[in-house]
């Protein structure tokens, strides 16, 4: 059982979460609950788990000698040395293998998104990680990554304002959790992107991100002809939890987004609002 605990500590188990975003492109469309459409959509979002795990252990591997000065970070298994670099190396690369070879079997263009994800986090992992705001972007283009590759595993159309509202939703995630950071670290030595950052243009991004999202958000609605009281009431609590967020990022509270999310009694509730009334708007 230990050993099996380090394992999901390894491939951060916990942030699994984010690979749900791998199944709206099918429940926007309403069709999520046909058969085929459902195993394809759920074995797109397994393959996902597993590159993402993948990234997550290059990403320790990368920066174990960082993290063991960093609070958090040092207690993840690879910087604190409970699982050795070379079986974490090999847990990755099977991830990383096993994602690619699932993929190839499902749908061609799904591997192409897979090696694309894989090559933007390589790419911030290494060097661009140090960039402002290209950072923000490469990030929150993984979520980006997700979604379109639900689309193309389900044979879904994609639209433009589909994309541009999970874009601008993760960029202010982002935006949010760098924000957090700023207050949390003053000395910015965990991440020195940080140095390069003020607290004023952060928010800005942050404001932007979020009158961009509930924008697109309303274009996609009207666009998808799912107009009526539910889909109105989803944009309300979207636009509740995005300011919630925000200000919780301005308490210096979201360093971590997936755990706010979930320990938060607001946005837990006006998440959960959102997703029964979008569903409502959709299937209803």
């Amino acid at each position: 059982m230990d050993a099996l605990s380090k394992l999901m500590r390894v491939v951060r188990s916990n942030q699994w979460v984010k690979n749900l975003i791998v199944l709206g492109a099918p429940i926007a469309a309403g069709t999520f609950t046909e058969r085929d459409t459902l195993i394809r959509a759920m074995i797109s979002m397994t393959l996902f788990i597993l590159a993402s795990s993948a990234v997550y252990v290059f990403n320790d591997l990368q920066d174990r000698s960082a993290d063991q000065y960093h609070p958090l970070k040092s207690l993840r298994p690879v910087s604190s040395g409970d699982v050795p670099p070379q079986i974490a190396g090999l847990i990755g690369l099977t991830c990383f293998l096993a994602s690619l070879v699932g993929a190839a079997f499902l749908n061609l263009s799904v591997m192409y998104m897979l090696l694309t994800y894989f090559g933007v986090n390589v790419a911030y992992s290494i060097a661009l990680k140090h960039v402002p705001y290209a950072e923000l972007c490469l990030v929150a283009s993984g979520f980006t990554i997700r979604a379109a590759t639900g689309g193309l595993a389900t044979d879904t159309h994609i639209s433009f304002s589909y994309i541009a509202v999970v874009t601008l939703s993760s960029l202010c995630l982002i935006s949010c959790k760098r924000f957090s950071e700023c207050i949390a670290y003053v000395d910015h030595d965990f991440r020195p992107v940080l140095k390069k950052y003020s607290q004023r243009s952060l928010f800005l991004v942050i404001s932007f991100s979020i009158v961009g999202s509930l924008l697109t958000y309303f274009i996609w609605v009207v666009q998808n002809q799912t107009s009526n009281t539910y889909s109105l009431l989803s944009w309300v609590m979207c636009a509740v939890g995005f300011l919630r967020f925000s200000n919780l990022a301005k308490l210096g509270k979201c360093e971590n987004p997936t755990l706010i999310l979930f320990t938060d009694k607001l946005l837990n509730i006006s998440v959960t609002c959102w997703a029964l009334t979008y569903i409502g708007s959709v299937y209803g």
